[in-house]
């Protein structure tokens, strides 16, 4: 190129004025957002050139040229500015790009654009379609989305150039002619199509111990709660707080029981459990999209993190969902660190929840999972969740965006996990807890590694499953609000080390009198205290 490029690019914007003044102001967003420069007439200044020979030393100097095109011929320079009579402006740059071998990424308004706007004779109509069709490269539609330029305008026709500038960037890795080390040349590569998150692998034990469940087909009793998580999610509400006790299965819940579920009805979906560590944007999207090599999405670029978010929705036709589990940590942090944090999150947040254009709603939904105690915490936060970023020494350019996303805003809405084998909100308060301790108990030992050979050799003597099971059915009674998962696991882990060991098989004893199997539940824990205190 006869412009070499360093760390910047210079794009020349070229289209009519009149009819494409907001979409011209749009691009130039564009271009500045990814940290480039914009050209066109309106920024030349005085120059000493005849306009068109001006316009031809500002194609010269540039790198690419982005073509706007809807259906008006636009100004025609007279011999005096240059011209001759017949060319527009437009087709003069076009032409002259064409001539000194400029790339052209050309943006074709579609059929639809208001009738107002074209050419008001045949013969003007002629010179734009001949126009159009001489331009001989691919060219990208975009449709009508109103004449007037502000923060929520023109977002699908911004997204379009984004996407096509940050291709064309990466053809320019691709070719050698950008260097990937350069941060600007890889700043939020095209996302081409949507992750399809590999199944995790079966755990080789069927039970974790003080651990979350990670795998939908060792994770039982909590249908009824990932079915109320899909129906909440459902809602026109962008953001969803689950809270609980610590313990009580928020994590698992998430893990083993929403997201696979998600994932099945084709809704992409990031899981990020550790929210504090910088990075996280990346993280977010790379879970979504396959992002090319050396693409990087930074956290204080929220709205190139949401132009990627925008991109998973038009693929997978529906909102991605996003979960940040164990939220309490970013509340936790010392109070500089806790700023600087919420200072990144928040414009991720407010960046996603603006409405898309044709759309009833945002382009992603939230999930926010944290110990209940911070829950008036996340609340307050919500009602403004930009002010750490105004406050940030480096400051985040949060202009327009929206950041109210609580629940007087109708933004968010909340959901208090219930503890295993109590019953959710609202659900009927005579259903028995013996159901579903006896399903996070049995269901992994239904699993074959092939056909007649379970996955997990473990066999429960007689109906010591459902023993078990009625006793922390008992506990539960007695102890309503108390998590009980995490004693179940240590109990499990209790009795499989004491196991028979039968042909290969571990068989479990229960007792069967049911005070001498809470004699053995409270050996078991004690056991597991005296193990943690040596």
């Amino acid at each position: 190129m006869d412009n070499p490029i360093s760390n910047r690019l210079d794009v020349f914007i070229s289209s009519t004025s009149m009819d494409l003044a907001a979409y011209r102001l749009a691009a130039r967003d564009i271009v500045l957002g990814l940290d480039w420069h914009p050209v066109a007439q309106e920024y030349f200044g005085t120059h000493h050139l005849p306009t068109v020979a001006a316009c031809r030393e500002f194609v010269a100097r540039s790198h690419v040229v982005l073509l706007i095109q809807a259906f008006r011929r636009g100004e025609v320079p007279s011999i005096e500015a240059g011209g001759d009579g017949v060319l527009s402006f437009t087709a003069h740059e076009i032409a002259d790009a064409r001539r000194l071998g400029k790339p052209v990424l050309a943006f074709f308004a579609e059929d639809t654009w208001p009738g107002k706007l074209w050419e008001g004779n045949d013969e003007g109509r002629a010179w734009v379609e001949s126009f159009r069709k001489g331009v001989n490269r691919p060219a990208v539609f975009f449709g009508w989305e109103g004449d007037e330029y502000g923060p929520y305008k023109l977002e699908r026709f911004k997204s379009l150039v984004r996407q096509e500038l940050l291709r064309f960037v990466l053809e320019l890795m691709r070719k050698g002619e950008l260097g990937a080390s350069d941060p600007r040349a890889v700043a939020e590569a095209p996302a081409l199509d949507l992750r399809v998150a590999a199944p995790p692998p079966l755990p080789e034990e069927p039970y974790p111990l003080l651990a979350p469940y990670k795998h939908p087909r060792t994770f039982g009793g909590r249908d009824v709660e990932v079915e109320t998580l899909s129906t909440l999610l459902a809602s026109d509400r962008m953001m969803l707080l689950l809270h609980a006790p610590s313990g009580a299965g928020k994590s698992s819940l998430l893990l083993a029981g929403l997201a696979p579920r998600l994932r099945e009805q084709g809704v992409p979906v990031s899981l990020e459990r550790r929210p504090c560590d910088p990075g996280l944007a990346q993280r977010l999207v790379e879970d979504l999209l396959q992002l090319p090599a050396g693409a990087i999405v930074r956290d204080a670029d929220c709205r190139g993190f949401a132009d990627h978010v925008r991109r998973a929705r038009e693929i997978a036709g529906r909102p991605s969902v996003i979960i940040l589990d164990q939220f309490e940590d970013v509340l936790k942090r010392d109070g500089g660190r806790r700023e600087a944090t919420l200072a990144r999150l928040g414009p991720l947040l407010a960046a996603t929840a603006r409405r898309l254009p044709g759309q009833q709603d945002a382009a992603c939904k939230w999930v926010l999972a944290y110990r209940h105690e911070y829950h008036g915490e996340v609340v307050e936060w919500l009602q403004d969740v930009l002010a750490e970023a105004r406050r940030a020494d480096e400051k985040v350019d949060v202009t327009d965006l929206p950041y109210d996303l609580s629940a007087e805003a109708e933004r968010s809405h909340a959901w208090p996990v219930p503890v295993l084998g109590k019953p959710a909100p609202g659900g009927a308060s005579g259903s028995s807890a013996l159901d579903p301790f006896l399903d996070a108990i049995a269901k992994p030992l239904t699993l074959d590694r092939e056909p007649g050979m379970p996955r997990y050799r473990i066999r429960f003597e007689g109906n010591g499953a459902g023993r078990l099971a009625a006793a922390f059915a008992r506990a539960r009674e007695r102890r309503p609000e108390a998590p009980l998962v995490p004693e179940l696991q240590v109990v499990l882990a209790y009795l499989l080390e004491r196991g028979q060991r039968v042909h290969g098989e571990n068989v479990v004893g229960v007792p069967e009198d049911a005070a001498a199997l809470d004699v053995l539940i409270d050996a078991a824990l004690d056991d597991h205290v005296r193990r943690v205190l040596k």
